[in-house]
């Protein structure tokens, strides 16, 4: 890789036909980038080609430069905007604590996990009132698939903490704060996931002040076996048949339990969240990992709409290969994302960072994604979401690939609309025995 530290002028030149800067080649950027002052712009480019070519893959200045830096690049260089799309805004204090050596895994956790964003998928379609099965773009627009894609990047816990904040001012720049489920919503299971993180890690587990007495047993219990013991399930008031242990029952027994806990909720909101578990736990056990009864939630989904993500992360404790092969293989596809070893220095693949965003969001107005009706933002250097944009579905509901370039005669579509109607009423007639109906074809072409 190849370093250089140059002024604001400097990074300006690189972007002109000839350039001549001096660069140093290191196997260490983080050690090699020397800024001798504050608005000193540090660069980083992969290999030489691309120094040739002169936008560099990723650029280092400190934290509090950030705003100011794209302010000045919105003006001085308008024609790459957003240049957080083909430049890696990185923050020169993570630069220090980021192991870019690291590829991407969160160990024991994976299945509650990737169990946690399918779920999230299913909810947020149900309670959109959408049909159609989640796919790979609707997983990874969840609040779980930024989190659990943050975690496997190896960022520290204390850091996550600014997640909630990140996502949901994206979510109502980008979607109008219309979505469902929102981060306020999951922070439990933000909390619950985290705390199987630390434990599988350093055995520590959930912090007492995350969660409500009766989650943070759960949360220790499905961290050390995958199920709950009958102290937590009493503590719950699951009510299991005959107070036996749920893996003693069968089938027909645990749907029936299910069935009793779902008739028996109260609509107490101090409770809710642990009702919300109670029911995914008790769906899950059913036929555990396998994703197979998450209908069964359907009726409790807009009183209890963390119900399902609750479902996935128990899902999670089961068998890995049930869990990855369920939806026809979307766990597999998920887990292919999460994994995804996105080096910190290479340029980025999103549409634009959160921090350009939060300086210009009229960009949405004009920004090019690369999937339509849909914004794929960097939430944290190598860490990016999708995000479905209002703007564009408000246009286009049904979320068809919109073109890039709308036709010169928008009254051309409604001709052929027309064409095609009649074409239609000649058909019918022709079924019914009747002559075609006569009309003026001029022009048409038969």
């Amino acid at each position: 890789m190849f370093v250089a530290s140059l002024s604001r002028q400097e990074f300006v030149d690189l972007f002109r036909d000839s350039h001549s800067i001096r660069v140093e080649e290191t196997a260490s950027p983080a050690s090699a980038l020397r800024l001798r002052d504050r608005s000193e712009i540090g660069c980083v480019w992969t290999d030489r080609h691309s120094v040739a070519a002169g936008l560099p893959s990723a650029v280092v200045i400190p934290q509090d430069e950030h705003r100011d830096f794209l302010a000045w690049c919105s003006s001085y260089l308008a024609p790459l905007s957003p240049i957080t799309a083909l430049s890696r805004l990185v923050d020169l204090d993570l630069v220090e604590d980021f192991d870019d050596s690291r590829s991407p895994e969160i160990g024991r956790a994976e299945g509650p996990f990737v169990g946690a964003i399918l779920g999230e998928a299913f909810a947020l379609q149900r309670l959109g009132e959408r049909s159609a099965s989640p796919g790979l773009a609707s997983c990874m627009s969840t609040f779980s698939y930024a989190l659990a894609r943050c975690v496997a990047a190896g960022y520290r816990h204390s850091l996550l903490d600014s997640l909630p904040r990140r996502w949901t001012f994206c979510s109502d720049i980008v979607e109008d704060g219309v979505r469902p489920l929102d981060a306020v919503e999951l922070d439990l299971h933000h909390q619950f996931l985290l705390g199987i993180h630390r434990f599988n890690e350093d055995r520590s587990g959930p912090s007492r002040a995350a969660l409500p007495r009766g989650l943070q047993g759960a949360c220790l219990d499905l961290a050390k076996k995958g199920e709950l013991s009958r102290a937590t399930a009493r503590r719950l008031g699951l009510g299991l048949v005959d107070s036996r242990d749920s893996s003693a029952l069968n089938r027909e027994e645990r749907f029936l339990a299910f069935q009793r806990y779902g008739e028996a909720l109260s609509a107490n909101r101090a409770e809710r969240e642990v009702h919300s578990f109670c029911l995914g736990y008790l769906a899950n056990s059913i036929s555990p990992g396998s994703f197979n009864h998450i209908d069964l939630l359907i009726p409790y989904l807009q009183s209890f709409k963390t119900a399902a993500v609750w479902y996935g992360i128990c899902a999670g404790f089961g068998s890995r290969r049930t869990l990855l092969a369920s939806a026809e293989g979307l766990g597999w596809r998920v887990l292919r994302e999460l994994l995804h070893w996105d080096r910190l220095w290479e340029r980025p693949r999103s549409d634009i960072s959160i921090g350009e965003l939060e300086v210009w969001p009229d960009t949405l107005k004009t920004i090019r994604t690369n999937i339509s009706g849909l914004l794929n933002v960097e939430v944290l250097p190598t860490c990016s979401v999708l995000f479905r944009r209002a703007d564009v579905m408000r246009l286009n509901p049904s979320g068809q690939q919109i073109e890039m370039f709308q036709p010169s005669h928008p009254g051309r579509p409604l001709a052929l609309l027309a064409n095609l109607r009649r074409d239609i009423d000649d058909l019918e007639s022709m079924l019914k025995g009747a002559p075609p109906l006569r009309r003026d074809t001029r022009g048409r072409s038969d």
